[in-house]
């Protein structure tokens, strides 16, 4: 009895929490951008802060930035500027740079995959066209915190658009670091003093390979099952349009290396969210003309797309890797010329579960 009872109390005495430290110790991180400076032949980093001591006229965030020729550097000089100690594990978004990501990310990956302290499931984005530092200057969300607003934009581009991936940093990571797959992430640009979700980029090895357009990233989302929401228009006469709301979505594909052939299969549901269109959707048949239609044309859209991609984003090689594993050793040595010669055959299961009214019911 008497070793419990000291257990017991030993027990309260000893617990804690490891690497414990006060919030006021330290600078919490909310949001890191990345640049690569040309003319200097150097990095820029930043970090936004939580501002802890906010007054009424103060901003939510502060910025601190510096430069040199490695992150683990820029952080150590970061010191002169940010008065407490530099904290990553709150972090909720990685900026980088189109210039950073042409350069090669190698660094980045480095210094993430080491630094145990960061928060896994941050976001990562890609800003086109200009420093990631500049999405501080939009006007737009200098009343906001950014990060917050972006991870907002890209979590509603996902939804409902199907042009966007909420993937995190460790999973574009992973994809980086591994082989037989190109990594994916979403792309943000400044138009007009604001930001908008444009696109994903997609990198070979660790650097830029090149965009995907709107409907690639589509096709892209729908086939990986990124997106379980989407919105999609097509043509129902000569002179119309109707689109759909597709929803539910589970995806996957099996390749049959002998015949260089991969066999895509998509299952959907729909809502007809708008429908300028002479046909009539009245009975059951009209319906399913009408979801033989939308299945033509989303194959369409879908083959056209895989068919101009020119990288390997949906991971066939390492798919043939772990699947048919005596093919990919005879040929490893082929391997990236008998991907992009993979010929796609696209199944849809689609139903359509609610058409709503139309503008002829209500005269009725």
């Amino acid at each position: 009895m008497k070793k419990i009872f000291v257990l017991i109390v030993f027990s309260f005495l000893f617990t804690g929490c490891y690497d414990y430290r006060e919030l006021d110790s330290l600078s919490i991180v909310s949001m890191m951008f990345i640049d690569y400076n040309l003319e200097k032949d150097e990095y820029e980093l930043g970090f936004q802060v939580h501002n802890m001591k906010k007054g009424d006229e103060e901003t939510t965030f502060v910025v601190y930035r510096e430069s040199g020729n490695t992150i683990s550097e820029i952080i150590r000089n970061m010191s002169k500027s940010a008065p407490k100690k530099i904290y990553l594990g709150s972090l909720d978004l990685i900026v980088i740079s189109e210039n950073f990501s042409i350069i090669g990310i190698d660094k980045m990956v480095d210094f993430l995959l080491r630094n145990l302290e960061i928060n896994k499931n941050a976001n990562i984005v890609l800003v086109r066209g200009d420093d990631a530092s500049s999405i501080l200057e939009v006007k737009s969300l200098q009343d906001e915190i950014p990060s917050e607003t972006i991870i907002s934009m890209l979590d509603l581009s996902t939804i409902y658009s199907g042009i966007s991936i909420n993937d995190s940093y460790d999973v574009f990571l992973s994809n980086i670091i591994s082989f037989g797959i190109d990594a994916v992430i979403p792309v943000i640009e400044i138009i007009e003093d604001q930001i908008e979700v444009t696109s994903l980029a997609h990198f070979k090895d660790s650097k830029l390979g090149g965009f995907l357009t709107l409907e690639e990233g589509f096709v892209y989302d729908l086939v990986m099952g990124k997106t379980n929401k989407a919105v999609f228009s097509f043509k129902c006469d000569t002179s119309n349009y109707a689109s759909i709301e597709i929803v539910n979505i589970k995806s996957g594909y099996k390749i049959d290396s002998s015949k260089s052939r991969s066999n895509i299969n998509i299952k959907m549901y729909a809502y007809l969210s708008e429908f300028n269109c002479n046909s009539p959707i009245q009975t059951k048949k009209d319906i399913e003309a009408l979801e033989r239609l939308i299945k033509r044309e989303l194959e369409r859209t879908i083959l056209r797309s895989l068919n101009s991609i020119e990288t390997d984003i949906f991971g066939y090689e390492r798919y043939i890797y772990r699947n048919d594993y005596r093919y990919y050793m005879k040929n490893r040595w082929n391997m990236e010329t008998l991907v992009s010669n993979i010929n796609p055959k696209v199944s849809i299961n689609l139903n359509i579960i609610r058409k709503g009214g139309n503008f002829d019911d209500t005269k009725k």
